[in-house]
């Protein structure tokens, strides 16, 4: 089928699934002119008597060649979990039919070399696993009961098995699924956050499942870490800089064509997340999360499940037919059909999920007024699985994707990782715990990285959710009830710290950089903020990110005097880092103009940039001192990123002041033992100072890091400084501290300070009343008048004033500039506020200064006091 003509189809489904329910089972049964009544919202349940025909046929548009069409395809699935949120087994139903059949080999997964892809060898498992699952289908309901016309209709399917062969091979498939799980568990993830923080469910329409239920906080609750921004990436752990540039080189992949409707259809993907997920109802209490309920009856056991998420009512349900997920180490894992291939003898008592989705089809054939109940007969074949068996299968599945051979199923993995994760936490931490202790080991593979990047995410989470705990908003009415549902993932996170940072901690070692090696600084520098009581080696920890932030550095910027001094003393390790691969973090040196070690280093920044100042903050002055000119020479690199260079100047700020603070017990100048580090400190901030390309806002940290050290610093390279200034001010004036007189740089003699003294206006070229005129009067007696503080050069303030500022060519000269700029765009108001910023921040920097040194070791020189 046409893509226009799939995407049209599915939407008229996903209408009838929405608001009209039982039509869809009139159409497939062909009653025209019928009348039933029922009620305008019917729920999913409405599509069980017919439902492997409907999961098999949304399946194959799920895996359709047109992106559109898949991603369509997946909203039908979310809307058949989301009306009927109170059913937990559809919910395994269709959890458990997405994630069939296809198998996750632990092994190989362990095994994985990080400059390969396993796209070709996932390709041959889809096939096998996804022809089952096709087979599975044409056995199974091929009834005896069903009609000539559906048995013929089943043999088509059949026939289509082999020439629909090359479909089973390609990636659709695969990123059909994950876009299926991310929108599934979304919803899941929301719905839970409803219940269990009713305060957070009423948010905007915009609320993100893909952030955790803290991060739905009032804006004036701020979390003891920066928040990670929404997940918006390429195949990159969390956003990376070479985002863009993926984009770009796979932009060539897309269909022109269809783009308008991919869009069309992003945004509705993105909208289905509110609709029909927040119940305006708010309950006062909600002990459902963690609530002993052996002891009620039956009645009030039902009472209190209506007032529970879905995730709620699963465990719940899980737990009463005791389904548990055993400790399972198997080499290939794999979950079956949730119908069986063959009839297995008849059951006299079906498990109460079961037996729910079998009340809910009866019920509907009894609103259909259908006699024949016989299309119902497969739910008694029907096995279903624990959810953390299928919670698990999905997150190993996703891993697996990690290293597809596609960028679009690389780019879904990265994207349903962090929700499966978040998913798994609220549902059952042992989960993941069995995972971290059973596959995170010290080398590295596929399985490391995927579960290092699920460590990741669930210490940021517990660290979240103990802020909240310790600050709760003012909308919890009952904290301590709050604070027992946050109580497991706080506790099973920080209980495994101590084993899983000692494995993070070997994999920092290895002599590549790559993207495991970013996630396991962001692991120990995230534990080593918010848990270091729980570290035993918090010193070897807070070494190994020094240096191996120090060894990128060095690396990225050989000719930097630092990366000299290390080479010369052999203290430098080899650089190695992989071109290709899931572990890559760079392009080709072939397609970049950066080498590899300098597109590592702007991905590690880019990545960590925002733990860099809570890290040094707790770290020790002899350990952070080495990173002192390395954070300032990088400031320089990253002007154009406002939010790294801000977090290499917080991070500079803090450095500065513990060395200050820690010299200070030393009273002789010559027993400072620090003295090359402020020195070396220093002429960063000079070489920064005197870019013109440094920006206001850069300018000002760099002269308050400068001022953190201002004690320390000799003589010579206090003049140094000054002469940047001097440097920076040229052709603009520099300042005056007695009376804020901007005075010129390039010629102090005495009939320019004459001039400038008595604030001569310039000679009018024009007679008639202007705002220029009025606002030149209103300068003041102590500032420059307007036309004379712009250069020849039409105000740039680049360019030094003419030796005949003042005279008659000067004036000639001026009232034919006037006239040729007459015309110019340039917008002068805002080249005459940089500068005023410039003066008065210069001003104050030279009074900080001043103040400062009043009776200390060193004063300033007299050109510059004066």
């Amino acid at each position: 089928m046409d893509a226009c003509q799939a995407e049209g189809l599915l939407s008229v489904c996903l209408h009838l699934i929405k608001y009209v329910g039982p039509v869809a089972s009139m159409l497939n049964e062909g009653l025209r002119g019928s009348t039933y009544s029922f009620c305008e919202h019917v729920q999913s349940e409405v599509l069980l008597p017919n439902w492997p025909r409907y999961f098999w046929t949304f399946s194959l548009y799920l895996m359709h060649p047109a992106s559109t069409v898949r991603q369509a395809a997946s909203i039908i699935f979310k809307y058949i979990v989301a009306k009927a949120s109170s059913n937990s087994g559809l919910l395994k139903l269709v959890l458990q039919a997405l994630c069939a059949n296809w198998s996750v080999n632990i092994r190989k997964d362990l095994m994985e070399s990080r400059y390969s892809y396993q796209g070709r060898k996932m390709q041959q498992e889809m096939v096998k696993g996804n022809l089952l699952q096709r087979e599975s289908f044409g056995r199974q309901f091929s009834l005896e009961e069903e009609t000539q016309r559906s048995t013929s209709a089943l043999h088509e399917i059949q026939e289509d098995d082999i020439l629909d062969k090359h479909f089973c091979q390609a990636w659709e498939w695969r990123e059909g699924r994950l876009l299926a799980y991310e929108l599934i568990v979304k919803f899941l993830i929301i719905n839970h956050i409803h219940y269990l923080f009713p305060s957070y469910a009423l948010m905007p329409p915009r609320f993100d499942g893909s952030v955790s239920a803290d991060s739905a906080a009032t804006h004036s609750q701020k979390p003891a870490l920066p928040q990670r921004p929404v997940l918006s990436k390429s195949f990159s752990h969390n956003s990376s800089s070479l985002c863009q540039g993926y984009t770009a080189q796979f932009q060539s992949l897309k269909r022109s064509e269809s783009g308008q409707r991919k869009k069309l259809l992003e945004d509705k993907r993105s909208s289905t997340l509110m609709e029909g997920t927040f119940i305006k109802k708010q309950f006062s209490k909600h002990y459902s999360y963690f609530s002993d309920q052996s002891g009620l009856s039956h009645d009030q056991k039902g009472s209190v499940n209506a007032a529970t998420s879905l995730l709620c009512k699963t465990r719940d349900m899980d737990a009463a037919l005791k389904v548990n997920e055993e400790h399972i180490q198997e080499q290939e894992m794999l979950i079956p059909f949730p119908v069986e291939l063959q009839s297995s003898e008849q059951r006299s008592t079906l498990p109460q999920d079961v037996m729910m989705l079998l009340h809910a089809a009866q019920s509907i054939s009894r609103v259909l007024a259908r006699q024949d109940e016989s299309d119902i007969d497969w739910l008694q074949n029907v096995q279903l699985q624990a959810l953390s068996t299928i919670l698990r299968q999905m997150l190993l599945q996703t891993i697996k994707c990690l290293a597809d051979g596609r960028w679009e199923v690389r780019r879904m993995a990265q994207q349903t990782l962090p929700l499966i994760t978040e998913c798994a936490r609220w549902y059952d931490m042992a989960i993941l715990t069995s995972l971290w202790n059973d596959y995170l080991h010290p080398e590295e593979s596929l399985m490391s990285y995927g579960l290092a990047l699920a460590l990741a995410s669930s210490v940021q989470h517990a660290t979240r959710l103990i802020h909240l705990t310790e600050a709760p908003p003012m909308s919890w009415k009952d904290p301590d009830t709050y604070h027992g549902i946050t109580l497991p993932i706080i506790a099973a996170v920080t209980g495994g710290l101590q084993k899983w940072c000692g494995v993070a901690l070997s994999l920092l070692g290895r002599t590549a950089v790559d993207k495991l090696t970013v996630v396991t600084l962001e692991i120990i520098m995230t534990t080593q903020i918010c848990f270091s009581d729980t570290l035993s080696e918090s010193f070897q920890c807070e070494v190994a990110v020094l240096t191996k932030i120090l060894h990128v550095f060095c690396h990225a910027h050989p000719q930097h005097p630092l990366s000299q001094q290390c080479s010369s003393e052999g203290n430098l390790r080899e650089f190695e880092s992989p071109i290709d691969g899931y572990l890559c973090s760079c392009l080709h040196v072939a397609e970049c103009m950066e080498s590899l070690a300098s597109q590592v280093e702007r991905y590690l920044l880019t990545e960590l940039h925002q733990f860099i100042p809570p890290f040094l903050q707790i770290c020790s002055v002899q350990g952070v001192c080495t990173l002192f000119q390395v954070l300032l020479h990088l400031v320089g690199h990253f002007s154009q990123d406002s939010h790294v260079a801000t977090s290499l100047l917080d991070g500079c700020v803090i450095v500065g002041n513990k060395i200050a603070k820690w010299m200070q017990q030393f009273t002789s100048h010559d027993e400072k033992p620090l003295m090359h580090v402020v020195n070396a400190a220093v002429e960063e901030i000079t070489a920064l100072v005197t870019d013109q390309n440094t920006e206001m806002s850069t300018l000002k940290l760099l002269f308050d890091v400068f001022l953190s050290i201002s004690d320390f610093v000799e003589a010579e390279k206090l003049t140094l400084m000054l002469s940047a200034l001097s440097s920076r001010l040229k052709g603009m004036g520099t300042v005056n501290l007695d009376n804020n007189t901007y005075k010129s740089s390039e010629d102090m003699d005495t009939k320019i300070l004459i001039y400038l003294s008595n604030n001569i206006a310039a000679i009018q070229a024009d007679n008639g009343d202007s705002s220029d005129e009025d606002a030149e009067e209103n300068h003041g007696e102590n500032q420059a008048a307007e036309s004379l503080s712009l250069s020849v050069s039409g105000g740039s303030g680049q360019m030094p004033w003419p030796a005949h500022v003042g005279t008659e060519e000067h004036e000639i000269y001026a009232e034919r500039n006037n006239q040729d700029g007459s015309g110019s765009d340039w917008d002068w108001d805002d080249e005459q506020e940089d500068q005023a910023s410039l003066y008065s921040v210069v001003s104050q920097f030279f009074q900080q200064l001043q103040e400062s040194h009043k009776g200390g070791m060193y004063m300033l020189p007299f050109s510059a006091r004066k």
